[in-house]
Order: structure tokens, then sequence, then C-alpha cells
């Protein structure tokens, strides 16, 4: 059975719980985050090619 693709709106308390329980159950994609007020340096740091 494929893995169920879904996008967080929003990164505050409930997000975090929402992407947490999906990266422990291994049965959802997290594709996209969508957070007006997070930083680009808060993702990491982007590998120079």
């Amino acid at each position: 059975m494929s893995h169920i693709k879904v996008g967080i709106n929003g990164f505050g308390r409930i997000g975090r719980l929402v992407f947490r329980a999906a990266v422990e159950s291994g049965k959802v994609d997290v594709v996209a985050i969508n957070e007006p007020f997070m930083s680009v340096g808060l993702h990491g740091v982007q590998p120079q090619v």
C-alpha cells in the first residue's frame, strides 16, 4: 500500500505534533510545510554544489 502524502499548514504546537506522529508512523509522507514565520535558516544548511 502506498504512503499518504500530506502538507502541514502551520508549524506551531499542533503542526509539530502532527509532523512527529507522521514521521514515527512511517505511513505518511510530509511533502510540504507552510509556515510564513519560519526562515530558511531553520531548515538547515543547503549543500554547496
